[in-house]
C-alpha cells in the first residue's frame, strides 16, 4: 500500500503542476471565458446543491487519503 500512497502523491503532485502552467498559458481572455462559462453553468443549481456537492467531492478526498495513509504504515 505505500507503493499506492506514494504514485497518488505522485499522480496529485502532476496534476497540480499541470493545472498551475495550463492557467499560466492561457490569455487573460481565456480565464475570463472559462471564468464566464462556469459561473453561467453553476447558475442552473440551486446553492445548496452547489455545497452539497462541493461538502462531498471534498470529503470523498479526504476519505481516500485517509484510506491510502492507513495503508502505508
Amino acid at each position: 500500500m505505500k507503493s499506492e500512497y506514494r504514485e497518488y502523491l505522485q499522480k496529485i503532485t502532476a496534476f497540480n503542476r499541470w493545472e498551475s502552467m495550463d492557467h499560466r498559458n492561457r490569455s487573460a481572455g481565456q480565464n475570463l471565458e472559462q471564468f464566464v462559462t462556469l459561473y453561467d453553468l453553476g447558475r442552473y443549481f440551486s446553492d445548496d446543491q452547489k455545497n452539497r456537492s462541493h461538502r462531498e467531492h471534498l470529503n470523498r478526498l479526504i476519505e481516500v487519503q485517509e484510506q491510502l495513509r492507513k495503508g502505508a504504515k
